[in-house]
């Protein structure tokens, strides 16, 4: 999945198999996210090299994510529709890094809506935490490692109007962590 979203910076996330009955988080393909003002040839330079990769290693951990062979159907969780149309709400597949430590006083919860609002998006009205994703196949929280200290949650996010997506959101944002998905067919939750 390609995408003109991302502001200033490049960023990149795993897509993972979720959200359906027979979700079991396993990586479907690699999402990147270009700056908009991005020119096609840079764009080029971009895609062409990532066409090429057929598996990441995570560690000691080998993880595919080849092109799908040309008779079979490309997965729903990489239409770009899926992780694009616009929702009233928006839930994490993989959780999102907090940008700070909560001040004195401060709810978790505000500091997930400022980093919301700092990644470019309208304020939350709501905010849920978990170490639980609300779609079915996503790993627990706790399960992933950002690369830097601070504190990782699941989250679930209403706003007043429709957002267009993709949202990455958090301090990882631009390395694979903080990705959501629109949340509204009740099918996808868990």
């Amino acid at each position: 999945m390609l995408h003109g979203h991302g502001g200033d910076h490049a960023a990149w996330a795993i897509i993972p198999d979720v959200g359906h009955t027979h979700a079991r988080g396993h990586v479907l393909g690699l999402g990147l996210w270009l700056p908009r003002g991005i020119d096609e040839q840079a764009r080029t330079d971009c895609v062409l090299p990532l066409m090429q990769v057929d598996h990441l290693n995570f560690g000691d951990r080998q993880v595919s994510v080849g092109m799908p062979p040309a008779h079979q159907q490309t997965p729903r969780g990489l239409w770009r529709q899926t992780w694009c149309h616009p929702s009233l709400t928006w839930a994490s597949v993989t959780p999102v890094v907090l940008d700070r430590h909560p001040k004195r006083g401060q709810r978790v919860e505000d500091v997930v809506a400022d980093s919301v609002e700092m990644a470019g998006y309208p304020r939350p009205v709501d905010v849920k935490l978990g170490q639980f994703s609300a779609f079915r196949g996503a790993p627990l929280a706790r399960e992933f490692s950002p690369r830097s200290r601070g504190c990782w949650t699941h989250v679930a996010l209403a706003f007043e109007q429709r957002v267009a997506g993709p949202l990455l959101v958090g301090k990882d944002r631009h390395f694979g962590l903080g990705l959501l998905r629109p949340v509204d067919d009740v099918r996808a939750l868990s």
